[in-house]
Parts: C-alpha cells; structure tokens; sequence
C-alpha cells in the first residue's frame, strides 16, 4: 500500500485548553518508523527510556477511527507531563484507535492490510490523524463483526474483561473510577455477565452510574 508523504492531522501546539490548542492541519508530516524521537520536552528519565524501547513495536496504520479517552485530556493538560507528556510540541493528539496496517516494522505478530485496534500507551500517542504509529505490543486484531468505530472505543477498555474474572455471582463489589474507560466497561460486565449481587461505583459524577447503560446499585462522590 502507497504511503503519502503528508496527511491531514489534529495537532496541539501546547498544553492547554481544547479549543484553543488544537487545530487540524493540512500538511503534517505522515509517521516513518526510521525517524528518530527527539525529545525537547522536559520528560522524565524513566520515561525517556521506556518510550525509546518502546519505538522498536511500532506499525504505521492507516486511521479508520478514533476514540478520545480521559487520558487525552490529561496529557493536553500538562498535570502529568513529565511521566505522559508529548517529547516535543506540536503533537498530535489520541491514543485509541482502530486503522489497516500498512507498515508492520519489525512486527511479527501483525502483517501488512490486517485491521487491528491500538490503545493508550506510554509512546506514541498520534492517533487523531490519517495515519498513526502505534505499538504492537497494545494492538489486536479486529473480529469480523465489529466496527471500527466500536473498534477503537473497545480498545482501552479492553482491561475490564480481565478485571472482571474476578468476579463471583452474588458477590458485591465496589468500582473505582466507575466513570472512566475501563470502569464504564467493569460496571456492565459485572451485572450483565458476572451476575454479581451488588455494585457500588466511586466517581466524580455519581448520578451518571445509577442511570443505563452502567445502572450501579449505588454511586458514590469522590
């Protein structure tokens, strides 16, 4: 598959407020797996070295879709910078999406044309874009059946089927951060499938955890 040399992408100049850090260019650069990461930013060492280990997993995937998580807020906030900010501005924003492969690296897991979905990760976090770097070591391959749209909204959600094995019927169990991604996800799991007796989720809007598709047994403020 024929890679462009520039696509159109949503990019943050700084940390900031949503509306006026963000805007979609026209002429951003398309991701090449031999370009170096430099970094301008003031990254945590720890940080440095597990995203340069994690360069060596990344694909370059074709963007079907994209899902916004409350982890993209929080880097574009600056509050966790150090341990999850960009290695240089601007960047381009996501980290859950759903796209075709059309550059595997070094990938022996995925090959070229297979549909897959990537979520949030240390490095690198490019989704909101026409194509996208994305590590392999967070990546599966998409079952006929589902959209790429469900795709990439399943794709850090994913945890909640694990964390949900725990689970016995009739127990009662308390979810926190039951308003999130993955704790959205558990809250359903647990009643629906688990068949447990009791859920009480914590979360920073706990009317929203009484009401479908979560409907909580109770809820409460953090």
């Amino acid at each position: 598959m024929k890679i462009p040399k520039y696509m159109k992408a949503a990019q943050a100049k700084d940390y900031g407020d949503v509306d006026e850090m963000i805007s979609v260019q026209d002429d951003v650069p398309v991701p090449n797996l031999q370009d170096e990461i430099i970094f301008e930013e003031d990254i945590h060492p720890m940080m440095k070295k597990a995203i340069q280990k994690d360069s060596q997993t990344h694909m370059i995937v074709k963007t079907l879709a994209v899902a916004l998580a409350p982890g993209d807020a929080r880097v574009l906030s600056g509050k966790t910078r150090r341990m999850q900010g960009p290695p240089k501005f601007p960047y381009i924003v996501g980290g859950d999406c759903c796209g075709i492969v059309v550059d595997p690296g070094n990938s022996t897991t995925f090959s070229e044309g297979e549909l897959v979905a990537a979520r949030f990760t240390v490095a690198p976090r490019n989704a909101l874009a026409e194509y996208a770097r994305v590590s392999d070591s967070v990546c599966d391959k998409v079952p006929p059946g589902l959209t790429p749209e469900a795709a990439a909204a399943l794709a850090s959600a994913s945890p909640a089927v694990e964390l949900a094995d725990v689970f016995r019927p009739k127990e009662r169990v308390l979810i926190l951060g039951a308003g999130g991604g993955v704790g959205s996800h558990l809250c359903q799991l647990a009643k629906r499938h688990k068949h447990v007796a009791y859920v009480c989720g914590v979360s920073s809007d706990p009317q929203r955890l009484l009401k479908a598709p979560l409907y909580c047994d109770d809820a409460v403020d953090y």
